[in-house]
């Protein structure tokens, strides 16, 4: 056996947010964070060692996982459960819809017509979009 090898890493950028970071999701140059009770931020990426943030939305609960599907973020909140914003002028995104579920929401992924959410001691939850 030979001996383990570490890829070489190096932080390139970071960004401040206004409350802890929890979650992320990249896609193509615009990072969206789930970023507690800042609610999800929408970064800038296409200038990695200068990303910006370009719009945010204020969610009830404290954001703890976001997935970017189709033109919206889902966004894990908490004990506010399911939040649903449009993203599709990330300058102002704006809220479409929101579901209560039953625990806390940590995380979410959509695949599909179906959010799965991670909601803590509820377990898992399916909810058709």
């Amino acid at each position: 056996m030979g001996a383990n090898k570490l890829l070489p890493v190096e932080q390139v950028a970071g960004l401040s947010t206004p409350d802890n970071a929890y979650g992320v999701f990249v896609s193509e140059a615009r990072t969206y964070v789930a970023g507690g009770l800042a609610g999800l931020r929408i970064v800038d990426v296409s200038t990695p060692s200068t990303p910006r943030e370009i719009g945010h939305l204020e969610t009830p609960g404290p954001a703890r996982g976001v997935f970017v599907s189709g033109g919206c973020a889902y966004v894990a909140d908490g004990m506010s459960g399911l939040q649903i914003v449009d993203i599709t002028n990330p300058d102002k995104p704006q809220e479409l819809g929101a579901l209560e579920t039953e625990g806390y929401a940590y995380g979410v992924v959509v695949s599909g017509a179906y959010a799965y959410v991670a909601d803590g001691l509820s377990g898992l939850r399916l909810i058709y979009l």
